[in-house]
């Protein structure tokens, strides 16, 4: 059995918010806003050489390929801003997780409850971070230097174990 404790920081915000948008179901949604915008600013070039006031339409092509070159941190702040409101409203700062043989149990502020190994759908390792998500979209984040190699090791067995790969 291994017990966590998470502190809901802005780093662990950030980490979270980087494992939805390595992880997103909706993949190629940056990928597919970037073409999007490539696509528009060669037809804004197209209008530039057609039109008689082609800096108008070169200054548009610009802002679209700056837009596309920063869809991925725009999507990460939303992504933020939308885990820092979700867990203001029910977590409040921390939360005590176990992971035992037959369940997750967590208590926080607003209760305690379980979550069974079936409602795992998977884990993996980001940055510094052991993430497991549920089927239901809620992520454990878990910062791998706060846990002792035993309990790494423990966790990581039951994770192989129980999760179906």
């Amino acid at each position: 059995m291994v017990t966590y404790e998470f502190q809901n920081d802005a780093e662990a915000i950030d980490a979270l918010a980087g494992v939805n948008l390595t992880i997103d179901p909706e993949k190629g949604i940056v990928r597919r806003a970037r073409i999007l915008s490539v696509v528009a600013a060669a037809l804004f070039c197209l209008a530039a050489v057609l039109s008689k006031e082609p800096l108008i339409y070169l200054a548009g092509a610009a802002a679209l390929l700056v837009l596309g070159y920063l869809t991925k941190s725009i999507r990460k702040r939303v992504i933020v801003k939308t885990i820092m409101k979700k867990s203001g409203d029910y977590l409040n700062g921390h939360a005590t997780w176990t992971f035992a043989e037959d369940k997750i149990h967590t208590e926080s502020n607003l209760g305690d409850g379980d979550a069974y190994w079936s409602a795992v759908q998977d884990y993996g390792d980001y940055d510094r971070y052991l993430y497991i998500r549920r089927k239901d979209g809620s992520m454990y984040l878990l910062d791998r230097t706060r846990l002792s190699d035993q309990d790494l090791t423990e966790l990581r067995d039951l994770l192989t174990r129980k999760v179906a790969a």
